[in-house]
């Protein structure tokens, strides 16, 4: 039986008076990478904002772990073991990668912080290297290497990584692809947005795809692949 981590059922979400999810419902399995795909205005952002509880669901209920979230705080739902890695990165970038890093870290309190800080150098080399720069002085690639290796530093449970290759070379998206892989073999659940949904089928067991503020479909991900209706409508093939 499926080992479920966060079960999101009839919620509704949006801005101000403006509607924009309409009764999402979706799972996520402890040990799973799963990818939410679709077009550009879909609601993808708006959903990864309402489970890190940066917006509020004005219907709807978000278990996580076996506890309610929906209308928890922030820090609330961080301090649950969600991290955001939010699109475009939104790193400090007047201060340090080192600095940076430890931001991701400043709910915890336990020991194992430094070790954490250590884990995350080996995992991505160059900031090491370049750990008392600024991170506005690095590269696209450089900086969500960074923002990703922030959200690891708070020791989540489910890892939410927004618009994953946005402004990337293939290279470097491969690069960031393979880590995936192996913080999820190393028992990281992911939640994955992803706009390029042949990337999101490859890296994904699981995937559901929004349109219009609503989970129109979803499956394993190789099936999905596999679907005409999907390939015509996302990859551009039939």
């Amino acid at each position: 039986m499926a080992d479920v981590l966060l079960k999101v059922s009839g919620v509704h979400s949006g801005y101000a008076d403006v509607p924009v999810l309409w009764g999402i419902d979706l799972e996520v399995n402890r040990g799973e990478i799963v990818c939410l795909v679709g077009s550009n205005g879909a609601g993808k952002t708006t959903l990864m904002r309402t489970l890190s509880g940066l917006l509020p669901p004005t219907a709807g209920s978000i278990v996580f772990d076996a506890q309610e979230l929906a209308g928890a705080l922030p820090e609330q739902t961080l301090g649950a073991g969600i991290a955001q890695v939010p699109e475009g990165r939104r790193l400090f970038s007047a201060m340090s990668i080192r600095d940076n890093l430890l931001m991701g870290a400043y709910l915890r309190r336990d020991n194992a912080v430094a070790a954490d800080l250590e884990r995350m150098y080996a995992l991505f080399p160059i900031l090491r290297e370049r750990q008392h720069q600024h991170a506005g002085t690095l590269s696209g690639g450089e900086q969500q290497m960074c923002a990703i290796a922030r959200g690891l530093m708070s020791a989540p449970k489910l890892l939410l990584i927004d618009e994953l290759s946005l402004g990337l070379a293939p290279a470097v998206v491969d690069q960031l692809c393979d880590t995936l892989r192996t913080l999820n073999r190393a028992g990281l659940t992911l939640l994955v947005v992803e706009q390029d949904v042949a990337i999101a089928l490859d890296l994904a067991q699981h995937a559901f795809v929004m349109d219009t503020g609503r989970i129109v479909g979803s499956g394993e991900a190789k099936a999905l692949a596999r679907d005409p209706a999907i390939r015509e409508a996302y990859l551009g093939a039939l």
